[in-house]
């Protein structure tokens, strides 16, 4: 069993319920692998922010796949996890014994065609407000976010990955 955590940039086992999963699975007899996917977690950054594409995600995974030695995978994709999933198994059908989904994607209400989603800022309490404001109003973060889309290479200059991990 291969897990998949969310993000992408989260920790595989940083939440409580997911390492009580993977835990039972484990004490079932299944060998459970949990691997933070490059550039999250604990795994190493890529000095190019270019290289993070959903491909070399999948190329990880098979990669991953064959330095377990195993024929067929069990896959258990957790929000951006499971987006993943869907990517390897529509790549590699035949290399996915089982897969469970968790959390896939956005689940639009029915009306969401007319009212789309609205502002998310409108479902916040004050203090929830606060505490976003407080992520995002910050002048690095704001200079990072200008240069992504004319220098990659310069917006991680200007807010490397240590200090971005701290807000």
């Amino acid at each position: 069993i291969v897990f998949l955590h969310g993000g992408p940039g989260a920790y595989a086992v940083a939440i409580e319920a997911t390492t009580q999963v993977v835990s039972k699975l484990t004490a079932d007899g299944f060998d459970v692998y949990v691997y933070d996917l490059v550039g999250g977690g604990l795994s190493e950054r890529l000095s190019d922010i270019t290289e993070y594409t959903v491909a070399r995600h999948v190329a990880d995974l098979e990669a991953i796949r064959r330095q377990l030695s195993a024929e067929k995978l069990i896959l258990i994709g957790s929000s951006w996890g499971a987006q993943l999933a869907a990517r390897y198994i529509a790549q590699h059908p035949a290399r996915v014994n089982k897969i469970i989904f968790a959390g896939p994607g956005a689940l639009h209400p029915p009306d969401w065609k007319q009212n789309g989603y609205g502002r998310i800022e409108a479902r916040f309490t004050e203090g929830e407000m606060a505490q976003l404001q407080a992520m995002v109003n910050r002048p690095e973060l704001e200079h990072a976010i200008e240069l992504l889309a004319s220098d990659p290479a310069a917006a991680l200059r200007a807010l490397p990955d240590a200090a971005g991990d701290g807000l």
